[in-house]
């Protein structure tokens, strides 16, 4: 594997570190289950895509979403 792709992955894990201790503070300052919190982060992120999404091209936009928040053609 050449040297860049280590570098990438050091990033990526080191942003997922990152995120996942400030979901846990969340949950505890929430006094919720890590699970519930990560569940609302991802409903949220969706949601700010498909917003962004139909900002952007209002006219293309009329896709139907899936489960993974992602569109599909009616």
């Amino acid at each position: 594997m050449p040297a860049e792709n280590y570098e990438e992955m050091a990033i990526v894990n080191s942003e997922l570190r990152f995120l996942t201790v400030e979901l846990m503070k969340i949950a505890l300052e929430r006094g919720k289950s890590f699970d519930e919190i990560v569940a609302e982060y991802f409903s949220n992120a969706y949601k700010l895509k498909r917003k962004i999404l139909t900002m952007h091209y209002p006219r293309d936009y009329k896709f139907k979403w899936n489960s993974a928040g992602a569109p599909r053609k009616p």
